[in-house]
């Protein structure tokens, strides 16, 4: 199974930053200096209590052969030991009865490595989770694209083998995403676990590997995660994230769409809207900004070869979504959160090098950097434009269009831009000339108008203009006429 081409994932944990590169190599960790950040090892070592007659053994249980014992076994049916010990089976898997007791074999003793990969990885109750730690399954049973390896509490460096599982192994699919998620209900007290996808599944894990509430379940949906990094938990809505329907959030109960508003976007359909190129949609990103707050997922269109050239936005208060196509390719975005200062969303160029803000209130346009000595370049205000419904009576009615009126904003001063689009008897479409309405140079709220004086039977306006406005209201000043 093909690994995934993924961004690099930088998880903070036990005073280092763990390097998450992908199926294929093995995590690294660094501690802010080195030019070469080591490799994950594993110092755990396995230790379990040697087979005993006549003992009582209940399921889960392990122990070890007496003498010098190079594998372990498993009570998988509980009770009383013989009085002899029993013929120990060599291969891993097969079982022995002793007893009342069935034995099955579960590995080696000796020390098994450190995942040998991990295409994603996530922190959960002071512990490093990784996921899809190989392209294939390893000789030892414990890695591969379904595997699920849990670190020792605060040491990223002990991986006791015991702490895995496989979910779905032979499903034929991989795992695509890790996220961190509550589950609450009234009256149960709240419960932390994960939430892991793969292309066409999502699992839900609660408890934590050794404790009794361990449970890893798969929840009622075919929807997984088809972009990696566009899982993201949404603070009242659930875990976002891209799927093979579209953008997807899990809620803990519910697994539901949340794009249909956008599927030209998405799915095509509309001559004017390039979609979604799904041969690299597993590249998209998301993130969250926070004026105002938005789930956010930057996608590759068709004709990009894999560049992030549009970002889609659902705001989270009005519930809806915008389309934002930045004047330069990104290759990642991320929220940057630090105590006392606002939350800064960060876009970077593909290949300009470069650093953007975004969404906090940022008045100097797009491409504003500043160098490591704090001096601030100034960018290009952002030029954009709006289309409003068509307005029409009845479909065989004129309307006399005298005036449109344009309400909002204006925090940087300058100019707004009218067009209107009109359908007339004929059926034909006639654009009349923009007009540009000066707006001054200050800031504050703006009344714009401009005029139509036409009769038709329906049209819309095209307004447009450059930097940060806020348009509250587009109202047509119009008069019925008689049917044509």
């Amino acid at each position: 199974m093909p690994s995934l081409r993924l961004t690099p994932q930088l998880i903070p944990f036990a005073g280092k930053h763990v390097i998450i590169l992908g199926a294929d190599f093995r995590p690294r960790l660094w501690d802010g200096t080195a030019t070469a950040p080591p490799e994950i090892t594993n110092t755990f070592t396995a230790a379990y209590p040697a087979w005993q007659a006549t003992t009582s053994y209940i399921t889960g249980d392990f122990v070890k052969p007496t003498g010098a014992p190079t594998q372990y076994f498993k009570c998988v049916q509980g009770g009383t030991s013989g009085t002899v010990e029993p013929s120990w089976p060599s291969t891993k898997g097969q079982r022995v009865t002793d007893g009342k007791v069935i034995w099955e074999n579960a590995g080696a003793i000796s020390t098994s490595p450190a995942p040998p990969g991990a295409a994603h990885g996530i922190i959960h109750a002071n512990a490093l989770f990784l996921y899809n730690t190989s392209p294939t399954n390893t000789a030892d049973g414990l890695d591969g694209p379904s595997a699920l390896r849990m670190s020792d509490i605060g040491n990223p460096n002990s991986w006791n083998p015991l702490n895995a599982a496989f979910i779905d192994k032979d499903d034929g699919m991989q795992g695509t995403g890790i996220a961190t998620f509550t589950i609450s209900e009234a009256g149960v007290s709240s419960e932390g676990g994960l939430v892991l996808f793969k292309e066409f599944a999502t699992h839900l894990m609660t408890g934590l590997f050794g404790s009794a509430n361990l449970e890893i379940r798969r929840i009622q949906t075919d929807m997984g995660c088809i972009a990696p990094r566009s899982t993201q938990f949404v603070p009242g809505f659930g875990v976002a994230r891209l799927s093979h329907l579209g953008i997807a959030i899990y809620d803990g109960t519910r697994d539901r769409l949340i794009s249909e508003d956008i599927r030209p976007y998405l799915f095509g359909g509309r001559a004017d809207i390039a979609q979604l190129d799904w041969s690299y949609a597993h590249l998209s990103r998301s993130s969250q900004t926070a004026v105002p707050p938005m789930y956010i997922i930057a996608i590759p269109t068709i004709g990009s070869a894999g560049k992030l050239n549009r970002i889609l936005a659902y705001d989270l208060v009005l519930k809806a979504w915008t389309a934002i196509d930045p004047p330069f390719n990104l290759s990642h975005i991320h929220q940057i959160r630090t105590q006392g200062t606002q939350p800064i969303t960060a876009l970077c160029g593909y290949s300009s090098g470069s650093v953007e803000s975004w969404q906090m209130g940022e008045t100097r346009g797009w491409q504003t950097w500043a160098t490591n000595t704090g001096v601030v370049t100034n960018g290009t205000q952002v030029s954009w434009s709006l289309r409003t419904p068509d307005v029409y009576s009845q479909p065989a009615t004129r309307t006399y269009f005298r005036q449109v009126w344009v309400r909002g904003v204006d925090v940087n001063g300058g100019t707004l831009t009218i067009q209107v689009v009109l359908h007339n008897e004929s059926g034909e479409s006639v654009a009349l000339p923009p007009q540009t309405v000066a707006l001054g140079t200050s800031s504050g709220q703006f009344v714009a108008k401009a005029d139509i004086n036409r009769t038709g039977l329906n049209c819309y306006a095209i307004v447009s203009g450059t930097g940060i406005m806020e348009i509250e209201a587009v109202v047509f000043d119009v008069l019925q006429k008689a049917a044509v």
